[in-house]
């Protein structure tokens, strides 16, 4: 098994071109070197899932910015289900690998509680607090 997940980390940093791998060696700020990543984004989070609140850190204005899609999966092209913005209060619950956006391959499922949404948003529309942006906890 090990040695399949690291064939497919090879062959997809390889398909992914120099661009891909120049982004490779930075941290993604939460741990974890993004070279790691390239064999999880097979467990990215499907459409229609959500997760746990694994996160007991307390909540804050954290959107980077105005109309953040809240997605219903890891992905662009999984639906949203509202909008975030900087004047929201938001509740992180934890983060998993999904699509590259930005520059960045992890997400972080979440509570607006202005709007009594729940959704997934990738980390680079995030604030940079603490070090890192999104959730901290892994999801399970």
């Amino acid at each position: 098994m090990f040695i399949r997940k690291v064939l497919v980390a090879t062959v997809l940093a390889l398909a992914l071109g120099s661009a891909a791998h120049a982004n490779a060696s930075e941290p993604n700020g939460k741990g974890e070197d993004r070279g790691a990543s390239f064999a999880a984004t097979s467990a990215a989070v499907r459409c229609g899932t959500g997760a746990p609140d694994l996160d007991g850190r307390s909540y804050g204005k954290l959107f980077d910015r105005d109309g953040v899609n809240l997605r219903n999966g890891t992905s662009t092209s999984c639906a949203s289900s509202g909008l975030g913005y900087r004047g929201h209060q938001v509740d992180y619950h934890c983060w998993n690998y999904g699509q590259m956006v930005n520059g960045w391959d992890t997400w972080t499922y979440l509570r607006d509680i202005t709007i009594g949404k729940y959704g997934w948003v990738n980390d680079s529309l995030l604030d940079k607090n603490a070090g890192t942006r999104g959730s901290l906890v892994k999801c399970s």
